[in-house]
């Protein structure tokens, strides 16, 4: 129910630009002429083309989060042959798509600006992957088929953001900053950064002596195609905590076909550093994940969604060793991103768990003295407006609006 709630603003929209486009006799009439062709496939969907003329804009439904003069699909195809960048900041494709994928910037519903690519066709092959990174949330409108055999990758990758997630330290779900000694003077008692959340709350930083960690930020409602939060940092030490995961519209005007991975994982926070100036060397904290969110004629496949947390950095102990950094969120649906090690010795601890489908990032041991582990990062959301999920894989569980 909370999702659905969270939900109901783009829906809402969605529904007054439906009726303002569909109303009137002609439209009827068209429909009772046509109806033998159609099909009216998932939650909210209003009647589609079984087979929808591609290159034509008359086939494009009413796309969530666009407003009506955004709702144009591309019209050349693009094979994903290699690993791919897409640069939402710079509005740049690494290496150069085809002529006829274009990437421009748009505004949403809510005039907030996003980067749109436009395509017919997109298929990624196996064993590649497209990257999405940058300030701004992407947008895929593809005029008849997204086929996913590789992976779609719009989440953030150590402190690098997935396009349109927050920063470490930033996001309305940012977690919390832990400070430098426990209070009584000490150099070298540092409690961990807390774990960036969206969907679901990252964990607490690491707690030592009686000085609590960062704390996890708060989770927030979908507010337009918004991304991840980034997690905190740990004490006075510059080693930045994980980025928030991107956030994704992937629309196909005929099918999407998922049989690899699309992912919108939160960053790994990064380890406690020995060598620190203040004699700080705490973990910091993992970012959340992202959104997905899929709108679509026909769903289909075997592969993973998934908006993981990222782990938390692990605790370094002076002229011992850093602490090690943490995972970033995982495209899988049952393996967690682990929380970087720790320094080997009894006055650290290693950064805590991404969440993953069904768990919340867990907590870290408290510890007497020393420098403590990053948390990791809560869950993201993903949505899809379209039939059932067939055999996709999700984490967190994929929700219709």
């Amino acid at each position: 129910m909370a999702a659905a709630r969270a939900l109901a603003a783009a829906r809402e929209s969605s529904r007054r630009r439906t009726a303002r486009r569909y109303d009137g006799p002609m439209w009827r009439a068209w429909i009772a002429i046509a109806c033998g062709a159609c099909r009216f496939d998932g939650p909210g969907a209003g009647p589609t083309d079984a087979e929808p003329d591609a290159g034509a804009d008359a086939a494009v439904d009413v796309i969530d989060f666009l407003p009506p003069s955004e709702e144009r699909v591309g019209t050349a195809d693009w094979m994903v042959g290699m690993n791919t960048v897409i640069d939402t900041t710079a509005l740049s494709i690494t290496p150069s798509a085809p002529a006829g994928v274009t990437l421009e910037q748009g505004l949403q519903d809510n005039g907030r600006p996003i980067a749109i690519l436009r395509v017919r066709d997109l298929k990624i092959a196996m064993t590649r992957t497209l990257f999405a990174t940058g300030d701004k949330p992407l947008a895929i409108v593809a005029g008849h088929d997204v086929v996913v055999d590789g992976v779609l990758d719009v989440g953030a990758h150590g402190a690098t953001r997935g396009a349109g997630g927050a920063l470490g330290g930033m996001g309305a779900g940012a977690g919390g900053v832990s400070l430098h000694d426990d209070g009584t003077g000490s150099m070298y008692d540092d409690s961990g950064g807390g774990g960036g959340s969206f969907g679901t709350a990252g964990a607490r930083g690491g707690k030592v002596k009686t000085f609590e960690g960062g704390a996890a930020g708060a989770t927030y409602a979908i507010d337009g195609l918004t991304g991840g939060s980034g997690g905190g940092r740990a004490g006075a030490c510059t080693n930045p905590p994980g980025a928030g995961g991107g956030a994704l519209l992937l629309y196909a005007a005929h099918r999407v076909q998922v049989g690899g991975a699309i992912t919108a994982g939160g960053g790994g926070g990064t380890g406690g550093v020995m060598t620190c100036d203040t004699g700080s060397g705490a973990g910091a904290g993992g970012g959340s994940g992202g959104l997905i969110w899929i709108q679509t004629v026909e769903l289909r496949g075997g592969g993973v969604l998934a908006a993981n947390g990222g782990g938390g950095g692990g605790g370094s102990y002076v002229n011992i060793a850093n602490g090690g950094n943490g995972q970033d969120g995982t495209s899988s649906a049952t393996l967690a991103a682990q929380g970087g090690l720790k320094a080997p010795s009894t006055e650290t601890t290693d950064g805590g768990a991404g969440a993953i489908q069904g768990t919340t990032a867990p907590a870290i041991p408290d510890l007497a003295s020393g420098n403590a582990g990053g948390g990791g990062g809560g869950l993201g959301r993903i949505v899809y407006r379209a039939p059932g999920l067939d055999t996709i894989k999700s984490s967190p569980t994929a929700v219709a609006p």
